[in-house]
Protein backbone atom coordinates (compact mmCIF):
# COMPACT_ATOMS: atom_id res chain seq x y z
CA UNK A 1 0.00 0.00 0.00
CA UNK A 2 1.20 3.73 -1.12
CA UNK A 3 0.59 6.34 1.06
CA UNK A 4 0.75 9.59 -0.94
CA UNK A 5 -0.53 13.08 -0.19
CA UNK A 6 -0.65 13.26 -4.07
CA UNK A 7 1.02 16.71 -4.41
CA UNK A 8 2.86 18.05 -7.42
CA UNK A 9 5.90 16.38 -8.39
CA UNK A 10 6.94 12.57 -6.82
CA UNK A 11 3.74 12.16 -5.04
CA UNK A 12 1.85 12.04 -8.09
CA UNK A 13 4.82 10.18 -9.74
CA UNK A 14 4.58 7.22 -7.05
CA UNK A 15 1.27 7.59 -7.16
CA UNK A 16 0.40 6.72 -10.88
CA UNK A 17 3.33 4.21 -10.67
CA UNK A 18 1.23 2.86 -8.23
CA UNK A 19 -1.36 2.68 -9.90
CA UNK A 20 0.11 1.06 -13.10
CA UNK A 21 0.88 -1.58 -11.04
CA UNK A 22 -2.47 -2.17 -9.34
CA UNK A 23 -1.00 -1.17 -5.58
CA UNK A 24 -3.54 0.41 -3.26
CA UNK A 25 -3.12 3.92 -2.75
CA UNK A 26 -4.13 5.97 0.27
CA UNK A 27 -4.61 9.65 -0.23
CA UNK A 28 -3.35 11.74 3.31
CA UNK A 29 -4.39 15.06 2.51
CA UNK A 30 -2.70 17.79 4.96
CA UNK A 31 -6.25 19.95 5.26
CA UNK A 32 -9.64 19.00 4.32
CA UNK A 33 -9.73 18.69 0.58
CA UNK A 34 -11.32 22.14 -0.65
CA UNK A 35 -8.35 23.98 1.45
CA UNK A 36 -5.87 21.64 0.23
CA UNK A 37 -6.74 22.49 -3.55
CA UNK A 38 -6.12 25.86 -2.49
CA UNK A 39 -2.42 24.86 -3.25
CA UNK A 40 -2.93 24.07 -6.73
CA UNK A 41 -3.28 25.59 -10.07
CA UNK A 42 -6.23 25.63 -11.79
CA UNK A 43 -6.57 23.43 -14.77
CA UNK A 44 -4.22 20.54 -15.86
CA UNK A 45 -2.39 20.43 -12.17
CA UNK A 46 -5.73 20.39 -10.16
CA UNK A 47 -7.70 17.66 -12.22
CA UNK A 48 -4.34 15.66 -12.35
CA UNK A 49 -5.09 15.61 -8.47
CA UNK A 50 -8.45 15.24 -8.23
CA UNK A 51 -8.39 11.96 -11.09
CA UNK A 52 -5.60 10.88 -8.45
CA UNK A 53 -7.26 11.71 -5.75
CA UNK A 54 -10.23 9.56 -7.56
CA UNK A 55 -8.43 6.61 -8.07
CA UNK A 56 -7.32 5.98 -3.88
CA UNK A 57 -8.52 3.49 -1.96
CA UNK A 58 -9.09 5.71 1.04
CA UNK A 59 -8.98 9.15 1.45
CA UNK A 60 -7.80 10.75 4.85
CA UNK A 61 -8.05 14.25 5.58
CA UNK A 62 -6.12 15.82 8.67
CA UNK A 63 -7.98 18.29 10.54
CA UNK A 64 -7.10 21.93 11.10
CA UNK A 65 -4.62 22.47 13.91
CA UNK A 66 -6.40 24.61 16.91
CA UNK A 67 -8.06 27.52 15.85
CA UNK A 68 -7.93 28.29 12.45
CA UNK A 69 -7.49 31.53 11.07
CA UNK A 70 -10.32 33.04 8.45
CA UNK A 71 -8.25 33.93 6.04
CA UNK A 72 -7.22 31.51 3.66
CA UNK A 73 -3.95 32.70 3.29
CA UNK A 74 -2.48 31.83 6.58
CA UNK A 75 0.39 30.77 5.63
CA UNK A 76 1.68 30.00 8.91
CA UNK A 77 -1.49 27.78 9.73
CA UNK A 78 -1.10 26.33 6.57
CA UNK A 79 3.19 25.56 7.42
CA UNK A 80 1.76 23.85 10.49
CA UNK A 81 -0.68 21.40 8.49
CA UNK A 82 2.42 20.04 6.00
CA UNK A 83 4.47 19.45 9.61
CA UNK A 84 1.52 17.52 10.65
CA UNK A 85 1.48 15.80 7.13
CA UNK A 86 5.20 14.44 7.61
CA UNK A 87 4.49 13.29 11.02
CA UNK A 88 1.49 11.48 10.11
CA UNK A 89 3.79 10.14 7.30
CA UNK A 90 6.04 9.07 9.72
CA UNK A 91 4.09 7.72 12.17
CA UNK A 92 2.10 5.37 9.61
CA UNK A 93 5.18 4.30 7.04
CA UNK A 94 6.92 1.48 7.26
CA UNK A 95 9.06 2.66 4.40
CA UNK A 96 9.80 6.14 3.60
CA UNK A 97 10.76 6.36 -0.23
CA UNK A 98 12.47 9.96 -0.63
CA UNK A 99 12.55 11.40 -3.96
CA UNK A 100 14.52 14.01 -2.96
CA UNK A 101 17.21 16.17 -3.97
CA UNK A 102 19.62 16.61 -0.99
CA UNK A 103 18.79 19.79 -0.28
CA UNK A 104 18.26 20.92 3.25
CA UNK A 105 15.63 23.60 3.43
CA UNK A 106 13.88 22.94 6.75
CA UNK A 107 10.64 23.89 5.67
CA UNK A 108 7.81 22.58 8.11
CA UNK A 109 6.51 19.26 6.45
CA UNK A 110 9.58 19.46 3.47
CA UNK A 111 11.05 16.26 2.42
CA UNK A 112 14.13 17.04 4.31
CA UNK A 113 12.06 17.35 7.88
CA UNK A 114 10.15 14.29 7.12
CA UNK A 115 13.51 11.88 6.46
CA UNK A 116 15.02 13.57 9.70
CA UNK A 117 12.09 12.31 11.47
CA UNK A 118 12.60 9.30 10.34
CA UNK A 119 15.94 8.72 10.55
CA UNK A 120 16.78 10.11 13.66
CA UNK A 121 13.54 8.73 14.94
CA UNK A 122 12.14 11.94 16.65
CA UNK A 123 8.62 13.43 17.33
CA UNK A 124 6.26 12.08 19.70
CA UNK A 125 5.19 9.16 18.32
CA UNK A 126 8.95 7.05 18.33
CA UNK A 127 10.06 6.24 21.44
CA UNK A 128 14.16 7.28 22.18
CA UNK A 129 15.46 4.46 22.89
CA UNK A 130 13.61 1.99 20.25
CA UNK A 131 16.12 1.57 17.33
CA UNK A 132 13.10 -0.44 15.83
CA UNK A 133 10.42 2.74 15.92
CA UNK A 134 11.15 4.36 12.99
CA UNK A 135 10.22 3.71 9.27
CA UNK A 136 13.54 2.63 7.03
CA UNK A 137 14.26 5.42 4.77
CA UNK A 138 15.04 4.91 1.18
CA UNK A 139 16.23 7.96 -0.92
CA UNK A 140 16.63 8.46 -4.78
CA UNK A 141 18.25 11.55 -5.45
CA UNK A 142 15.96 13.15 -8.00
CA UNK A 143 16.42 16.34 -8.85
CA UNK A 144 13.89 19.02 -9.17
CA UNK A 145 12.52 20.93 -12.47
CA UNK A 146 13.53 24.41 -10.77
CA UNK A 147 16.53 23.43 -8.82
CA UNK A 148 18.27 20.71 -10.86
CA UNK A 149 21.51 20.99 -8.49
CA UNK A 150 21.47 17.69 -6.15
CA UNK A 151 23.29 16.76 -2.96
CA UNK A 152 24.92 13.77 -4.76
CA UNK A 153 24.57 12.12 -8.32
CA UNK A 154 20.94 12.31 -10.06
CA UNK A 155 18.93 9.26 -9.53
CA UNK A 156 21.21 7.39 -7.49
CA UNK A 157 19.62 5.48 -4.65
CA UNK A 158 21.15 4.81 -1.06
CA UNK A 159 21.43 1.04 -0.19
CA UNK A 160 20.24 -0.15 3.53
CA UNK A 161 22.94 -1.16 5.52
CA UNK A 162 22.68 -5.26 6.56
CA UNK A 163 21.21 -5.18 9.59
CA UNK A 164 18.97 -2.68 8.49
CA UNK A 165 18.06 -4.22 5.30
CA UNK A 166 17.60 -7.73 7.29
CA UNK A 167 15.32 -6.23 9.73
CA UNK A 168 13.34 -3.94 7.11
CA UNK A 169 12.55 -8.10 5.20
CA UNK A 170 11.53 -9.51 8.48
CA UNK A 171 9.48 -6.53 9.39
CA UNK A 172 7.71 -6.26 5.90
CA UNK A 173 7.18 -10.31 5.95
CA UNK A 174 5.57 -9.86 8.93
CA UNK A 175 3.33 -7.16 7.33
CA UNK A 176 2.58 -9.53 3.93
CA UNK A 177 1.64 -12.32 6.04
CA UNK A 178 -0.40 -10.38 8.45
CA UNK A 179 -2.32 -9.07 5.01
CA UNK A 180 -2.30 -11.99 3.53
CA UNK A 181 -3.89 -13.69 6.93
CA UNK A 182 -6.46 -11.03 7.39
CA UNK A 183 -7.35 -10.34 3.52
CA UNK A 184 -10.39 -13.19 3.77
CA UNK A 185 -11.93 -11.85 7.03
CA UNK A 186 -11.72 -8.37 5.88
CA UNK A 187 -13.40 -9.61 2.51
CA UNK A 188 -16.15 -11.41 4.54
CA UNK A 189 -16.91 -8.40 6.77
CA UNK A 190 -17.27 -5.79 3.54
CA UNK A 191 -13.92 -4.05 4.13
CA UNK A 192 -10.59 -3.97 1.45
CA UNK A 193 -8.69 -3.47 4.78
CA UNK A 194 -8.03 -1.33 7.95
CA UNK A 195 -7.71 2.26 5.60
CA UNK A 196 -11.00 1.34 4.32
CA UNK A 197 -12.80 0.47 8.25
CA UNK A 198 -12.43 4.45 8.74
CA UNK A 199 -14.09 4.54 12.52
CA UNK A 200 -14.33 1.23 13.24
CA UNK A 201 -10.86 0.76 12.40
CA UNK A 202 -9.68 -0.88 15.87
CA UNK A 203 -12.41 -2.35 16.10
CA UNK A 204 -12.18 -4.57 12.89
CA UNK A 205 -8.77 -4.99 13.13
CA UNK A 206 -8.66 -6.39 16.87
CA UNK A 207 -11.70 -8.75 15.71
CA UNK A 208 -9.82 -9.90 12.91
CA UNK A 209 -6.46 -10.31 14.56
CA UNK A 210 -8.37 -12.27 17.28
CA UNK A 211 -9.91 -14.09 15.16
CA UNK A 212 -6.65 -15.61 13.47
CA UNK A 213 -5.17 -15.80 17.22
CA UNK A 214 -7.87 -18.14 18.04
CA UNK A 215 -7.27 -20.33 14.95
CA UNK A 216 -3.35 -20.42 15.23
CA UNK A 217 -3.70 -21.16 18.81
CA UNK A 218 -5.49 -25.04 18.13
CA UNK A 219 -2.88 -25.42 14.94
CA UNK A 220 0.01 -25.07 17.58
CA UNK A 221 -1.42 -26.42 20.55
CA UNK A 222 -2.65 -29.87 18.46
CA UNK A 223 0.92 -29.24 16.87
CA UNK A 224 2.53 -29.27 20.10
CA UNK A 225 0.74 -32.41 21.53
CA UNK A 226 1.18 -34.17 18.46
CA UNK A 227 5.12 -33.94 18.29
CA UNK A 228 5.17 -35.00 22.47
CA UNK A 229 3.09 -38.14 21.28
CA UNK A 230 4.93 -39.40 18.51
CA UNK A 231 8.39 -38.79 20.30
CA UNK A 232 6.86 -40.38 23.43
CA UNK A 233 5.49 -43.57 21.03
CA UNK A 234 8.58 -43.84 19.33
CA UNK A 235 11.48 -43.69 22.36
CA UNK A 236 8.71 -46.24 23.92
CA UNK A 237 9.11 -48.79 21.21
CA UNK A 238 12.89 -48.22 21.08
CA UNK A 239 13.20 -49.21 24.97
CA UNK A 240 10.97 -52.35 24.08
CA UNK A 241 12.92 -53.96 21.39
CA UNK A 242 15.93 -53.57 23.46
CA UNK A 243 14.90 -55.06 26.29
CA UNK A 244 11.94 -57.14 25.14
CA UNK A 245 11.64 -57.86 21.72
CA UNK A 246 15.19 -57.08 20.44
CA UNK A 247 15.21 -59.88 17.38
CA UNK A 248 11.77 -58.49 16.05
CA UNK A 249 13.45 -55.31 13.87
CA UNK A 250 10.02 -55.01 12.40
CA UNK A 251 9.48 -52.85 15.32
CA UNK A 252 12.84 -50.45 14.61
CA UNK A 253 11.18 -50.24 10.96
CA UNK A 254 7.87 -48.90 12.96
CA UNK A 255 10.43 -47.00 15.09
CA UNK A 256 11.74 -44.96 12.05
CA UNK A 257 8.43 -44.57 10.27
CA UNK A 258 6.59 -42.96 13.73
CA UNK A 259 10.24 -40.98 14.63
CA UNK A 260 9.48 -39.69 10.38
CA UNK A 261 5.79 -38.79 11.50
CA UNK A 262 7.25 -36.35 14.07
CA UNK A 263 9.77 -34.75 12.11
CA UNK A 264 7.06 -34.17 9.24
CA UNK A 265 4.21 -33.02 12.13
CA UNK A 266 7.24 -30.70 13.74
CA UNK A 267 7.89 -29.43 9.82
CA UNK A 268 4.34 -28.52 9.06
CA UNK A 269 4.09 -26.44 12.25
CA UNK A 270 7.21 -24.65 11.47
CA UNK A 271 6.32 -24.25 7.89
CA UNK A 272 3.91 -22.10 8.61
CA UNK A 273 4.99 -20.98 11.72
CA UNK A 274 2.17 -21.64 13.59
CA UNK A 275 3.71 -20.72 17.16
CA UNK A 276 5.18 -17.67 15.94
CA UNK A 277 1.89 -16.63 14.35
CA UNK A 278 -0.47 -17.31 17.42
CA UNK A 279 1.85 -15.27 19.47
CA UNK A 280 2.18 -12.45 16.78
CA UNK A 281 -1.94 -12.21 16.41
CA UNK A 282 -2.61 -12.54 20.07
CA UNK A 283 -0.47 -9.50 20.48
CA UNK A 284 -1.55 -7.64 17.93
CA UNK A 285 -5.17 -8.63 19.32
CA UNK A 286 -4.42 -7.38 23.05
CA UNK A 287 -2.58 -4.05 21.77
CA UNK A 288 -5.64 -3.28 19.84
CA UNK A 289 -8.38 -4.37 23.01
CA UNK A 290 -6.19 -1.77 25.11
CA UNK A 291 -6.14 1.26 21.92
CA UNK A 292 -9.87 0.93 21.72
CA UNK A 293 -10.24 1.26 25.39
CA UNK A 294 -8.34 3.57 25.80
CA UNK A 295 -9.77 5.87 22.44
CA UNK A 296 -13.07 4.72 24.06
CA UNK A 297 -12.66 6.48 27.28
CA UNK A 298 -10.86 9.92 25.40
CA UNK A 299 -7.18 8.77 26.31
CA UNK A 300 -5.41 9.80 23.45
CA UNK A 301 -2.18 8.21 24.39
CA UNK A 302 -0.64 5.55 21.40
CA UNK A 303 -0.27 1.78 22.32
CA UNK A 304 2.61 1.81 20.16
CA UNK A 305 4.60 4.07 22.28
CA UNK A 306 4.19 1.84 25.20
CA UNK A 307 4.12 -1.50 23.76
CA UNK A 308 7.14 -4.02 24.74
CA UNK A 309 9.52 -1.50 25.49
CA UNK A 310 10.82 -2.59 28.78
CA UNK A 311 10.90 -5.95 27.05
CA UNK A 312 12.51 -5.14 24.20
CA UNK A 313 15.60 -6.21 24.95
CA UNK A 314 15.05 -10.07 25.90
CA UNK A 315 12.46 -10.03 22.88
CA UNK A 316 15.67 -9.15 20.47
CA UNK A 317 17.69 -11.37 22.13
CA UNK A 318 15.34 -14.18 22.00
CA UNK A 319 14.62 -13.78 18.50
CA UNK A 320 18.10 -12.63 17.35
CA UNK A 321 19.69 -14.44 14.57
CA UNK A 322 22.26 -17.18 16.48
CA UNK A 323 25.08 -15.97 13.33
CA UNK A 324 25.28 -12.54 13.67
CA UNK A 325 23.20 -11.39 17.01
CA UNK A 326 21.11 -9.05 15.11
CA UNK A 327 17.76 -8.54 16.53
CA UNK A 328 14.75 -9.65 14.63
CA UNK A 329 12.43 -7.00 16.21
CA UNK A 330 9.62 -8.35 14.07
CA UNK A 331 7.25 -6.70 16.96
CA UNK A 332 8.05 -3.74 15.16
CA UNK A 333 4.99 -4.48 12.58
CA UNK A 334 2.81 -5.34 15.23
CA UNK A 335 3.35 -1.21 16.63
CA UNK A 336 2.94 -0.13 12.99
CA UNK A 337 0.26 -1.70 12.20
CA UNK A 338 -2.18 -0.56 15.55
CA UNK A 339 -0.75 2.97 15.13
CA UNK A 340 -2.61 2.57 11.42
CA UNK A 341 -5.63 1.37 12.79
CA UNK A 342 -5.69 4.17 15.33
CA UNK A 343 -4.96 6.72 12.93
CA UNK A 344 -7.78 5.56 10.82
CA UNK A 345 -10.14 5.78 13.03
CA UNK A 346 -8.83 9.46 14.55
CA UNK A 347 -9.10 10.94 11.05
CA UNK A 348 -12.27 9.10 10.23
CA UNK A 349 -15.43 11.34 10.41
CA UNK A 350 -17.94 10.42 12.76
CA UNK A 351 -14.91 8.32 15.16
CA UNK A 352 -15.65 10.67 18.14
CA UNK A 353 -18.01 9.13 20.78
CA UNK A 354 -20.87 11.77 21.88
CA UNK A 355 -22.01 10.54 24.81
CA UNK A 356 -21.16 12.25 28.42
CA UNK A 357 -17.73 11.09 29.27
CA UNK A 358 -19.21 8.74 32.74
CA UNK A 359 -20.92 6.49 30.22
CA UNK A 360 -17.91 6.03 28.06
CA UNK A 361 -16.18 4.93 31.08
CA UNK A 362 -18.69 3.23 32.22
CA UNK A 363 -18.65 1.27 29.42
CA UNK A 364 -14.72 0.27 29.41
CA UNK A 365 -15.61 -1.14 32.41
CA UNK A 366 -18.37 -2.60 31.91
CA UNK A 367 -17.56 -4.11 28.65
CA UNK A 368 -13.09 -4.36 28.56
CA UNK A 369 -11.98 -4.37 33.32
CA UNK A 370 -14.79 -6.57 34.37
CA UNK A 371 -14.94 -9.29 31.67
CA UNK A 372 -10.36 -9.07 31.71
CA UNK A 373 -10.63 -9.64 35.40
CA UNK A 374 -13.30 -12.65 34.80
CA UNK A 375 -11.01 -14.19 32.30
CA UNK A 376 -7.79 -14.39 33.81
CA UNK A 377 -9.40 -15.79 36.63
CA UNK A 378 -10.80 -18.77 34.46
CA UNK A 379 -7.24 -18.58 32.90
CA UNK A 380 -5.33 -18.71 35.93
CA UNK A 381 -7.32 -21.39 36.98
CA UNK A 382 -6.90 -23.54 34.01
CA UNK A 383 -3.05 -22.82 34.34
CA UNK A 384 -2.91 -24.02 37.78
CA UNK A 385 -5.04 -27.34 36.93
CA UNK A 386 -2.87 -28.28 34.07
CA UNK A 387 0.39 -27.23 36.00
CA UNK A 388 -1.10 -29.69 39.15
CA UNK A 389 -2.12 -32.67 36.51
CA UNK A 390 1.77 -32.51 34.69
CA UNK A 391 3.29 -32.37 38.39
CA UNK A 392 0.95 -35.39 39.76
CA UNK A 393 1.84 -37.51 36.56
CA UNK A 394 5.29 -36.62 36.60
CA UNK A 395 5.70 -37.51 40.23
CA UNK A 396 3.53 -40.66 39.10
CA UNK A 397 5.77 -41.64 36.64
CA UNK A 398 8.82 -41.21 38.48
CA UNK A 399 7.82 -43.18 41.92
CA UNK A 400 6.82 -45.71 39.73
CA UNK A 401 10.15 -46.11 38.08
CA UNK A 402 12.21 -45.40 41.24
CA UNK A 403 9.46 -48.26 43.31
CA UNK A 404 10.01 -50.60 40.43
CA UNK A 405 14.30 -49.96 40.50
CA UNK A 406 14.13 -50.96 43.78
CA UNK A 407 12.06 -54.17 43.64
CA UNK A 408 14.70 -55.13 40.65
CA UNK A 409 17.69 -54.02 43.00
CA UNK A 410 16.03 -56.54 45.71
CA UNK A 411 15.09 -59.13 43.17
CA UNK A 412 19.12 -59.50 41.63
CA UNK A 413 20.75 -59.06 45.39
CA UNK A 414 17.91 -61.32 47.30
CA UNK A 415 17.89 -65.02 46.43
CA UNK A 416 14.28 -65.90 47.84
CA UNK A 417 13.09 -62.94 45.19
CA UNK A 418 15.51 -64.33 41.96
CA UNK A 419 12.23 -65.50 40.32
CA UNK A 420 11.52 -62.20 39.74
CA UNK A 421 14.17 -61.86 37.29
CA UNK A 422 14.01 -65.04 35.81
CA UNK A 423 14.42 -65.83 32.09
CA UNK A 424 13.12 -62.68 29.91
CA UNK A 425 11.86 -60.78 32.96
CA UNK A 426 14.52 -58.71 33.49
CA UNK A 427 14.06 -57.19 30.18
CA UNK A 428 10.39 -56.53 31.36
CA UNK A 429 11.46 -54.81 34.39
CA UNK A 430 14.20 -53.02 32.46
CA UNK A 431 10.99 -51.80 29.64
CA UNK A 432 9.09 -50.70 32.64
CA UNK A 433 11.51 -49.14 33.90
CA UNK A 434 12.58 -47.45 30.93
CA UNK A 435 8.98 -46.06 29.81
CA UNK A 436 8.03 -44.62 33.14
CA UNK A 437 11.47 -42.64 33.04
CA UNK A 438 10.55 -41.26 29.51
CA UNK A 439 6.99 -40.39 31.02
CA UNK A 440 8.38 -38.62 33.52
CA UNK A 441 10.79 -36.92 31.28
CA UNK A 442 8.13 -36.06 28.25
CA UNK A 443 5.39 -34.31 31.15
CA UNK A 444 8.12 -32.44 33.06
CA UNK A 445 9.46 -31.23 29.49
CA UNK A 446 5.96 -30.54 28.23
CA UNK A 447 4.89 -28.63 31.22
CA UNK A 448 7.54 -26.28 30.93
CA UNK A 449 7.53 -25.80 27.04
CA UNK A 450 3.78 -25.03 27.58
CA UNK A 451 4.62 -22.46 30.85
CA UNK A 452 2.20 -23.45 33.08
CA UNK A 453 3.21 -22.37 36.16
CA UNK A 454 4.55 -19.03 34.91
CA UNK A 455 1.36 -18.30 33.37
CA UNK A 456 -0.50 -19.34 36.03
CA UNK A 457 1.65 -16.81 38.27
CA UNK A 458 1.01 -13.84 35.60
CA UNK A 459 -2.67 -14.53 35.26
CA UNK A 460 -3.18 -14.49 38.81
CA UNK A 461 -1.33 -11.26 39.46
CA UNK A 462 -3.39 -9.69 35.96
CA UNK A 463 -6.69 -11.53 37.94
CA UNK A 464 -6.36 -9.30 41.18
CA UNK A 465 -5.05 -6.14 39.01
CA UNK A 466 -8.33 -6.45 37.07
CA UNK A 467 -10.46 -6.94 39.81
CA UNK A 468 -8.81 -3.87 42.09
CA UNK A 469 -9.44 -1.79 38.98
CA UNK A 470 -12.61 -2.81 38.18
CA UNK A 471 -13.60 -2.11 42.02
CA UNK A 472 -12.14 1.43 41.68
CA UNK A 473 -14.02 2.11 38.40
CA UNK A 474 -17.01 1.31 39.76
CA UNK A 475 -16.77 3.54 43.05
CA UNK A 476 -15.64 6.23 40.46
CA UNK A 477 -18.52 5.83 37.91
CA UNK A 478 -20.99 4.76 40.17
CA UNK A 479 -20.42 7.12 43.07
CA UNK A 480 -19.35 10.83 42.96
CA UNK A 481 -17.62 11.39 39.19
CA UNK A 482 -14.15 11.89 39.30
CA UNK A 483 -12.74 11.95 35.35
CA UNK A 484 -9.46 12.99 35.97
CA UNK A 485 -9.29 9.34 38.30
CA UNK A 486 -11.15 7.18 36.57
CA UNK A 487 -9.22 8.02 32.84
CA UNK A 488 -5.41 7.68 35.37
CA UNK A 489 -7.03 4.05 36.06
CA UNK A 490 -8.17 3.20 32.99
CA UNK A 491 -4.10 4.21 31.39
CA UNK A 492 -2.52 2.37 33.98
CA UNK A 493 -4.32 -0.91 33.77
CA UNK A 494 -3.94 -0.65 30.25
CA UNK A 495 -0.13 -0.47 30.41
CA UNK A 496 -0.17 -2.89 32.49
CA UNK A 497 -1.87 -5.35 30.64
CA UNK A 498 0.08 -3.99 28.10
CA UNK A 499 3.68 -5.19 29.77
CA UNK A 500 1.65 -8.23 31.15
CA UNK A 501 1.08 -9.83 27.21
CA UNK A 502 5.26 -8.70 26.37
CA UNK A 503 5.92 -11.33 29.35
CA UNK A 504 3.63 -13.62 27.90
CA UNK A 505 5.27 -13.44 24.81
CA UNK A 506 8.79 -13.87 26.41
CA UNK A 507 7.99 -16.87 28.36
CA UNK A 508 6.22 -18.85 25.63
CA UNK A 509 9.08 -17.84 22.70
CA UNK A 510 11.62 -18.71 25.32
CA UNK A 511 10.02 -22.49 25.08
CA UNK A 512 9.78 -23.06 21.41
CA UNK A 513 8.46 -26.37 19.83
CA UNK A 514 10.93 -28.58 19.02
CA UNK A 515 10.90 -32.07 17.87
CA UNK A 516 11.32 -34.60 20.89
CA UNK A 517 14.01 -37.70 19.82
CA UNK A 518 13.95 -41.52 20.69
CA UNK A 519 17.65 -42.01 20.44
Amino acid sequence: MVLSALAQGADRLVARRARALALPVVALLPMPQADYEADFEEGTDLEEFRSLLGSAVRTIELPWLGARAADDNDQAARQAQYALLGETLVGYSTIVLALWNGKVTNLAGGTDTVVAAAQHRTGSSVHALDQHAAPFVYQIVTPRSKAPETEGEAFSHSSFEDAQHDACLRSLASIDRWNRDAAPLWAAGGDEGCAAAGPDAIARTFAIADALAIGEQAVEQRAFLGVYLIGAAAALIYVAYNNMFAGANWLLGIDVAITAIGFVTYGIAMSRNAPDRFQDYRALAEGLRVQDAWASSGIGADVADHYAHRQRSALDWIEGDEDDGAPASKLNWIRRTIRVARQVRDFSAGAGDPSPRRERLRAVLVDWIEPQAAYFARAAARKAAASRRCRNLWRAFALGAFACTVVLLLAVSIPALHQLVDGDLKGDWFFVIGMLTICSALVQNYADKRAFGTLHKQYAAMQRMFGTAGTTMRTLVEGEFDEARAEQVVFEIGREALAENADWMIALRDRPLEIVLSG
